[in-house]
């Protein structure tokens, strides 16, 4: 009779701690997930005939509050930005200064994600003519609102899919415990 008590309790003990550390584990995921760039204006590594006006980044989601960076060097490593950067939805865009020059350009960013890391990253575009501001030609490289749907729906999977193997393992070790416990019983 005592093997069966300790056997009972060290049954739901292993239940209730592979519960404990499932929960854990689905609801970890947002944690483990840095915000990405999933796009810009230019695109990175595009050669455009006509200088943009500005510089846009696009993100899966909008960045938290905190120090937040967007420089754009010129052909000859001259800053070519004409304000701060403005953080708008899950975007984050800067004014340029007329650009006169071509060559290729650098883009360098730094936000804040809203799990608290900065997440940082360089670009580049080449400008192939010299010409008067106008919104560029390339567009974003994906569409952030189907990135971030495609996000939604597959980060949290291998939480789910780990949390059920688990169970069902859990379940197993209860049930193989059960039969020799009645086997035994059987036996006696």
């Amino acid at each position: 009779m005592r093997t069966n008590n300790i056997r009972r309790a060290a049954a739901v003990g292993l239940v209730a701690s592979t519960l404990l550390i499932a929960s854990f584990a689905v609801g970890a995921g947002p944690a483990f997930a840095h915000d990405e760039l999933i796009g810009s204006n230019p695109k990175d590594g595009s050669s455009i005939p006509v200088a943009p006006e500005r510089i846009t980044l696009y993100f899966e989601e909008p960045p938290a509050a905190g120090p937040t960076a967007l420089t754009v060097a010129g052909p000859a490593g001259d800053s070519v930005v004409a304000g701060l950067p403005v953080i708008s939805g899950s975007t984050v865009y800067a004014p340029l200064n007329a650009v006169t020059k071509s060559g290729h350009y650098t883009i360098t960013f730094r936000i804040m994600s809203d799990d608290g890391h900065p997440v940082s990253g360089t670009l580049g575009f080449t400008l192939t003519a010299t010409a008067k501001a106008a919104n560029a030609a390339a567009g974003p490289v994906t569409n952030p609102a189907a990135a971030a749907a495609k996000k939604d729906s597959s980060s949290s999977a291998p939480f789910w899919i780990a949390g059920v193997a688990v169970l069902v393992i859990v379940a197993g070790v209860i049930t193989a415990s059960r039969r020799r416990s009645r086997t035994k019983a059987m036996s006696s």
